[in-house]
């Protein structure tokens, strides 16, 4: 259950960025909302997996306080079956487990964020899971990519992949919102292939090491180190 880790810098650099108005939005894979933690505003975030701020009876749709169900879990089977004969059914946190629908803030937003987008910052991936994998893709051809990773990856997204499955809510759905998948003809719409490290397209960047690395390395080319360390002596 979350609330054992504490923000590092990465957090505090998207909170930051948010703080001097260059943050169109925060997309994440992460489920533990240690960005919150870290100064950024809920409505800032896109938490593409769900997280722990939530929970709810999946049998009737009641919100149940988040505190009631941790305290359930963390005192074992017999309290949370006690839990869910309370609330009429199964009670979980709204995270997505496989097979569940993303959160519709995901749809309301994607299209529209990545439209405005004029740097893409991906940090701490294997760009293995759908959607998200294939939102690299979604921004213009000629807007900057930076990927800080241990590894490149994300270099073959737009090739030749198996048909992927968009687990997602039937209503209010933009149809580009599903970008990267396989049957999305992307590079003709004038949105951005897979990564492409090795060409001279002037566009795509990767920092090999540690995302905190990365981050402070950045940090000091823009002349912010003074901002972080405030924000991560707070």
């Amino acid at each position: 259950w979350p609330g054992e880790h504490n923000p590092t810098p990465v957090h505090y650099f998207v909170a930051l960025l948010h703080q001097k108005h260059l943050l169109q939005r925060c997309f994440t894979q992460n489920i533990d909302s240690l960005e919150v933690l870290a100064g950024l505003p809920k409505e800032m975030l896109v938490a593409v997996h769900g997280n722990f701020d939530s929970a709810k009876c999946i049998a009737t749709g009641q919100s149940v306080a988040t505190e009631e169900v941790r305290d359930a879990v963390m005192s074992g089977e017999t309290a949370c079956d006690a839990l869910n004969k309370r609330y009429g059914g199964l009670v979980k946190p709204d995270i997505v487990f496989f097979g569940e629908c993303l959160p519709d803030k995901y749809f309301q937003l994607v299209s529209k964020d990545f439209a405005k987008c004029d740097l893409l910052i991906v940090m701490g991936t294997s760009l293995q899971v759908e959607p998200v994998r294939g939102l690299v893709r979604k921004v213009g051809l000629s807007v900057p990519r930076l990927l800080i990773n241990r590894e490149r990856v994300g270099e073959d997204i737009g090739g030749a992949t198996k048909p992927t499955k968009v687990f997602a809510p039937l209503h209010d759905i933009d149809p580009t919102s599903l970008a990267g998948y396989p049957d999305h003809d992307l590079e003709a719409e004038g949105f951005a292939p897979g990564f492409r490290f090795d060409e001279s397209n002037m566009c795509d960047v990767f920092y090999q090491g540690d995302c905190d690395d990365g981050i402070r390395e950045l940090v000091r080319l823009l002349g912010w180190e003074a901002d972080l360390e405030w924000l991560l002596s707070r």
